[in-house]
């Protein structure tokens, strides 16, 4: 069962699994078959075309580069690699090794007659049927991506009459691209296979960073996104810290922060001792990259393509070593690669090195004590009586240094661990400390202070300083003897620099310690081992009592510390993971499986504000904790009769002994139940701290009364630019399930402005209007459209019984019909045309749902819309004709509708005044007009998509 098996190579004489494991992406939803995430984004193949040289062809003549946002991404639809039977033609462009390129359009020619064109949509290729195009010779003219030219510029491409005809047109990448003169494209989005546009930014040390410029002197850059409050993006920092002074003479890395100030930064690399370039937040980099969670890492090769990117943190050396090998090796050929084969992430224990026999000599146990312990009641020993001959043999000793302090031993050595045993005697009231310095692997290599078989304290990261640890207090229960272990697990791979250092382990007492900060001082549910045969695997249980107020088990009383389960993790309980338990389908009691209710509170554990792997009990939780403790009987550490307590195994708690304020609700505003009151009528401060799937930070609203509300954020003043803030209104229905009544972003209206650090980002806020009954409670989901970390203000203010408005007639994104394999934009309304000769008024209108006619549908000429994005259509009318008409943005299949769009219906839209303002009437003409251009294949849209222009009125009545 190696799906179980554990990295952490620590000693059974435990009596626990000691292998702890941890996300390895903020917020990443890394758990099998998650939730799928609320899409929020207008589809990137709306973006608007480039006025000039939309698409460039291959030809006798011309070979130039489109300015269009295509798409280069390796092919990633294995459902469609197999071609139709029946194609007379398949054209795919691909790079020089092989990898094909998404959304290119294909156009075949005859003579100067274009007869069909098609795009490799995500297959990578396309195919032209014998309906298509018939046998014959014909020119072949493509797309080509920006950044990207043809390997044969002067070759002509062209078709035989033969059936079955495979032609490939290969590209290559011309390197980093010149920022375009006129800024970067609105809403420009990186991915796979996109070749960079050039970049300078400013690091933490004051040094210019520019990207052109560093991949002359090296052969690949590793741009890294990350941010201060992330853990998994810290733990990855020590491997990779230790592969750039490997490889610095061929690789740079630049670590770009996505929320932290340059002082922030500049103080974080400092004490962590980091020798690659870090920065803050430059460039609009962080949002060229839409990315869910962080840290996120993208290999930039030397011709300036990003050819491999991975979400989530790589705490071993050898996950950047083994890609920088392939990178920056003489034979190198432009690459994408899609699915890494290495080391990346660690893995099983099976896949690790081999472990290495210790090479030094354990010293003498009293001389251990005389140097760690003096003067105390502990006893030391290097095994316990139930360890393994091969425990015993790969057990790794300290060893004493200048008779100061004990240092471990296997310090240089992969998969390795050092061990040290010993008894002692404590009372009630006594805190266990020592001293310590260590220089390790982040969440991954780590010094654990084992009492009693059970992790008290668990220490990574690096302190150059000696550091006292007060890594245990002992109450009236523990009072008596117990056994220590003092373990480092070596994982990852830093070299000879990592290790750990201890030394004046001591008691002090508790009453003596008022001016110390303690940290929360972790216990497990269940406490102080029992004696082989005992009716329990502990003597003492914590004693769980639930509050009603909050919804949660606490421990003594119901102003205790929060009772929290350890659903990710390793337990006293288990060898295993309760969710791996529950996901593989052994938690099945009285015939049902509990799979599908542990997964809620897996997610749960997952994505939380203080601490990953942990979630609170509730009652429910209680009761699925129970069952599985009576329904497995595998991966078990406690092999005697099930008892009531056993639950309780599962579970941990942080005390604060009256020094610290409680441990805090980990799920504030990250469940339902944590959901944070919002009040009318006063600015409320929403807190993003990072991404969560599925998207949202919970905020509730109880309406005094039932009426039309206006609910909007706004920046904090004084405040930073707050990108993007987007909501969704929700409610939960009889049975705890989520009714969605919107979603609400101002992307369409958003306007590009300048940060503290004169970076152009999008800055736009929800405002919507919403009939909210008095008494109910209304959920707010608050976050933004990238998932980037924000802080803004939610205003609630009551307007009155009734109220009327604009309201999108579609905003997207789309989405697709498996059935039909047809795009559709979920959203969209049903229209209805009334007819003049049937005693109408000649415009479109809404349909409502009992077949009669609504509002006028009315076309918004003078602000972007979800169509265009980037521009209104009186602006890109305007634009157009400063272009010849082949080249003009509307002109379609050989129509111009520049002019009529203009002269007919944005001029007259532009001057309107009042509650028309910038809006149009649809009638049959601009309808045509309409559906002509968003349904084209110039603009990919659907029979629809022209509701993404237009509006109509909406009244809001209680």
């Amino acid at each position: 069962m190696n799906l179980f098996k554990k990295a952490a190579m620590l000693c059974t004489a435990l009596l626990v699994c000691l292998g702890v494991g941890t996300l390895s992406a903020c917020n990443l939803n890394d758990f099998a078959e998650s939730s799928s995430e609320v899409s929020s984004s207008v589809s990137e193949n709306q973006t608007e075309s480039s006025e000039e040289g939309e698409n460039s062809s291959v030809s006798e003549e011309t070979s130039e580069e489109s300015t269009g946002e295509e798409s280069s991404e390796e092919s990633s639809a294995p459902e469609e690699e197999v071609p139709p039977q029946n194609y007379n033609y398949k054209v795919s462009v691909q790079n020089a090794t092989g990898a094909t390129f998404n959304n290119i359009t294909v156009r075949a020619f005859d003579g100067e007659t274009e007869i069909v064109s098609k795009s490799t949509g995500t297959r990578g290729y396309v195919t032209f049927s014998a309906d298509e195009l018939a046998l014959g010779e014909y020119t072949l003219s493509i797309t080509v991506p920006n950044g990207y030219e043809l390997s044969e510029p002067d070759k002509v491409y062209k078709t035989v009459a033969q059936q079955g005809q495979e032609i490939i047109i290969p590209i290559t990448p011309k390197g980093v691209m010149p920022i375009p003169e006129d800024g970067m494209p609105l809403n420009y989005r990186y991915s796979l296979g996109s070749v960079m546009y050039d970049f300078t930014v400013q690091t933490s040390d004051n040094n210019t960073y520019t990207l052109s410029q560093i991949l002359q002197e090296k052969d690949l850059v590793l741009l890294n996104f990350w941010a201060t409050w992330c853990g998994p993006c810290k733990s990855e920092f020590p491997s990779m810290n230790s592969a750039y002074l490997l490889y610095e003479e061929n690789v740079s890395i630049l670590a770009m922060s996505t929320s932290d100030d340059k002082s922030q930064v500049s103080s974080f690399k400092s004490s962590y001792g980091l020798a690659f370039d870090m920065a803050h937040p430059q460039a609009g980099l962080t949002n060229m990259f839409a990315t869910s969670s962080i840290p996120v890492s993208v290999i930039i090769d030397r011709y300036g393509v990003i050819a491999y990117m991975h979400t989530g943190s790589m705490t071993s050396t050898s996950d950047f070593t083994g890609l920088f090998d392939f990178f920056i090796g003489d034979d190198y050929q432009p690459t994408i690669i899609t699915n890494y084969q290495g080391d990346v992430g660690g893995g099983d224990i099976d896949d690790r090195p081999d472990r290495i026999k210790p090479n030094v000599s354990a010293p003498n146990t009293s001389d251990v004590k005389n140097v760690l312990a003096p003067g105390t009641n502990f006893e030391f020993s290097w095994v316990t009586d139930n360890m393994s001959e091969e425990e015993i043999e790969y057990s790794w000793p300290w060893i004493i240094v200048n008779n100061e302090y004990l240092d471990a031993a296997n310090r240089q050595f992969d998969s390795s661990f050092a061990q040290l045993f010993g008894t002692f005697t404590a009372r009630a009231g006594d805190v266990l400390c020592l001293d310590y310095k260590i220089n390790s692997e982040a969440n991954c290599d780590i010094f654990y202070i084992v009492i009693d078989g059970v992790i008290a304290q668990q220490i990574s990261g690096y302190k150059q300083n000696w550091t006292t640890c007060y890594a245990y207090i002992f109450d009236e229960h523990m009072e008596g003897t117990h056994s220590i272990g003092l373990i480092y697990n070596r994982d990852g791979e830093l070299g000879s620099s990592e290790g750990v250092q201890i030394k004046n382990m001591r008691f002090e007492r508790f009453e003596n310690l008022s001016g110390v900060e303690f940290d929360y001082v972790y216990h497990q549910g269940g406490e102080v081992l029992n004696p082989e045969g005992s009716a329990t695997q502990f003597k003492y249980y914590a004693t769980p009592v639930y509050n009603e107020e909050d919804s949660y088990y606490h421990v003594g009383s119901k102003d205790g510390p929060i009772l929290f389960a350890n659903l990710m993790n390793v337990s006293a309980w288990s060898e295993t993971s309760v969710w791996l338990l529950a996901y593989n389908d052994y938690i099945v009691y009285d015939g049902f499986n509990y799979k599908s209710m542990f997964e809620e509170y897996a997610w749960q554990a997952n994505n939380n504000m203080t601490n990953y792997g942990y979630t609170p009990v509730t009652e429910e939780l209680r009761y699925l904790l129970d069952i599985a403790c009576r329904s497995v009987d595998v991966y078990k550490v406690w092999d005697g009769n099930y008892h009531e307590n056993e639950w309780l195994e599962l579970c941990a708690y942080y005390a604060h002994y009256g020094m610290t304020e409680p441990f805090a609700d980990p799920m504030k505003t990250i469940t339902f139940q944590g959901a944070v009151e919002l009040f009318e009528g006063v600015d409320n401060t929403v807190n993003v701290p990072f991404a969560i799937n599925p998207r949202g930070f919970k905020y509730k609203f109880i309406p005094s009364e039932t009426a039309v509300y206006n609910i909007y954020s706004t920046e904090i003043d004084g405040s930073t630019v707050v990108t993007d803030p987007e909501c969704w209104l929700v409610q939960l229905d009889e049975y705890g399930n989520e009714v969605f009544l919107g979603y609400y972003t101002d992307l369409v209206y958003a306007e590009m402005v300048e940060d503290e650090n004169g970076v152009k980002v999008m800055n736009g806020h929800f405002n919507f209007h919403h009939v909210l009954n008095a008494g109910e409670t209304y959920y707010i989901l608050c976050t933004t459209f990238l998932d980037s970390s924000a802080t803004y203000n939610v205003r609630i203010e009551k307007v009155g019984s009734t109220y009327t408005y604009m309201e999108n007639a579609a905003v997207g994104p789309y989405s697709f019909n498996e059935v039909t394999s047809e795009l559709f934009i979920p959203n969209a309304i049903n229209f209805a045309y009334s007819d003049p000769e049937e005693g109408g008024d000649g415009y479109y209108h809404y349909l409502n749902e009992d077949g009669t006619l609504g509002s006028i549908i009315y076309l918004d000429a003078v602000r972007p819309t979800a169509f265009f994005n980037s521009k209104d259509l009186y602006t890109i009318c305007v634009e157009a004709l400063n272009y010849e008409t082949e080249k003009r943005a509307f002109y379609i299949d050989g129509v111009d509708y520049t002019v009529a769009l203009m002269e007919d219906y944005c001029f007259y839209a532009a001057g309107r005044t009042g509650q028309y303002a910038g809006f149009v009437e649809v009638d049959k003409d601009l309808y045509e007009i309409l559906t002509a251009i968003t349904g084209s294949e110039k603009y990919e849209g659907t029979f629809n998509s022209w509701l993404m222009l237009c509006y109509y009125e909406k009244t809001l009545s209680v």
